[in-house]
């Protein structure tokens, strides 16, 4: 019963936290766009945070193994509520510090992420664990529905200072929440795990993981300025509609990822294997985006938005349940964290691309190009090595089974 309170008590300060940092992000999109007119700024703003959040999960990914991940966790929340706080207070045409807030809020809200999925096995019942993963998939639609739809809101009825407050208040509850969670696990020396750089084997020595994560690299290259970037654009420009607007268009996204993981995942699996529902999930992505791209409306727009947030989820819950209970659990937030930083390289080129060619070239244009090569890449996860054969396994025959094809990946060569 301890663990089932722990597990449903990190789900929602992390919801607290997550939404509180994505309502931040849209907050200062907002600003920078509609207020100061720095869309170029913008664009750089964004591609140095996740420029950053690379270079954190590559030197920090092993931290989660090491050390309680609850202690953790509240080093990266409390500095971050405290940074809300001094946003509310200080002056907003001063858009660098607010924008080194924003960079310092995505690098707490990326680092913990990883947590959020190795964690489970110590926060919840060992025999729950595929509930688990859906549960935590249902808290990521919360998040992606939370944050653009409270900043949406408190932007259209409030000024920017109540909206900072607000945050801010959400921020400091999270804390609570996340002190009071009892996790089961003991710290481990230092000399167990080898230096974060060389332990990028733990994906390159593992053929299947290799794949996708490729795949994965490429959505994110696509999908995280499509919903960041280039939809604020289209609605504030295009349209001539305000934050509400892009708050409600974000907050489809992630009312669409909510229905792909409480209701389609379960019949989609039911006909499917996991590895096959990857599939066309990732190709439904593909057609959407395209979709994006003819929408003359915001009702259109909305809808694509709304498909595309179903089959990220599934995809997203698809490929992790199987690469967190397939990897070894002592190597599970080390994984989880390489994988992570590996997929958002992607992020920054993907920002910087989209910067520059919205600059010289069609909107439009670059989202079919985006959607073409995405379609192109989903084939990647039928052909992932072993990847079917492993995802029609039970959870039972699939724990630590990674550690069984790929031992060279998360084993020392004796010398």
């Amino acid at each position: 019963m301890k663990n089932n309170i722990s597990f449903f008590l990190y789900q929602i300060s992390d919801i607290l936290f997550t939404s509180s940092t994505r309502a931040f992000g849209m907050l200062f999109s907002w600003w920078m766009i509609e207020v100061l007119n720095l869309d170029f700024q913008l664009g750089w703003f964004i591609f140095s945070s996740w420029f950053l959040q690379v270079l954190f999960l590559v030197f920090m990914s092993n931290l989660g193994d090491r050390f309680n991940k609850k202690s953790i966790v509240l080093c990266c929340i409390i500095p971050t509520s405290l940074l809300f706080i001094f946003a509310s207070i200080i002056d907003k045409n001063l858009y660098i510090p607010l924008g080194i807030i924003y960079i310092f809020a995505s690098i707490s809200a990326i680092l913990i992420q990883p947590i959020g999925t190795s964690i489970l096995p110590e926060i919840s019942n060992k025999n729950k664990l595929e509930s688990a993963f859906k549960y935590r998939g249902i808290v990521n639609s919360v998040n992606i529905i939370l944050g653009p739809a409270i900043s949406g809101i408190v932007i259209h009825y409030l000024n920017i200072d109540g909206a900072l407050i607000f945050i801010s208040l959400m921020a400091i509850s999270s804390i609570i929440g996340f002190y009071f969670i009892k996790n089961q696990q003991k710290e481990k020396p230092s000399h167990q795990h080898k230096s974060n750089i060389g332990s990028i084997k733990i994906i390159t020595k593992n053929p299947t993981e290799a794949s996708l994560v490729i795949v994965a690299s490429f959505f994110n290259f696509t999908v995280v300025p499509l919903v960041t970037y280039i939809t604020p654009l289209i609605i504030i420009n295009e349209f001539k509609l305000s934050a509400l607007q892009v708050g409600i268009a974000e907050a489809t996204f992630g009312v669409g990822m909510m229905i792909g993981s409480t209701i389609i995942i379960k019949y989609m699996n039911k006909f499917f294997c996991k590895a096959r529902g990857a599939f066309i999930s990732a190709l439904t992505i593909a057609v959407c985006i395209a979709g994006i791209s003819t929408a003359t409306s915001l009702i259109g727009l909305c809808s694509y938005m709304l498909i595309s947030g179903i089959g990220l989820i599934i995809y997203n819950i698809n490929t992790t349940s199987i690469r967190c209970l397939a990897t070894p659990e002592s190597h599970r937030n080390a994984m989880e964290s390489k994988f992570l930083a590996i997929c958002i390289v992607s992020i920054p080129l993907g920002m910087i691309s989209a910067t520059y060619m919205i600059e010289n070239y069609d909107i439009r244009a670059l989202l079919l190009i985006f959607s073409a090569l995405m379609g192109l890449m989903s084939f990647l996860v039928l052909f992932s090595p072993k990847y079917v054969e492993i995802s029609k396994m039970t959870e039972s025959q699939l724990e630590g089974y990674y550690g069984k094809i790929y031992p060279e990946a998360y084993h020392p060569k004796n010398r």
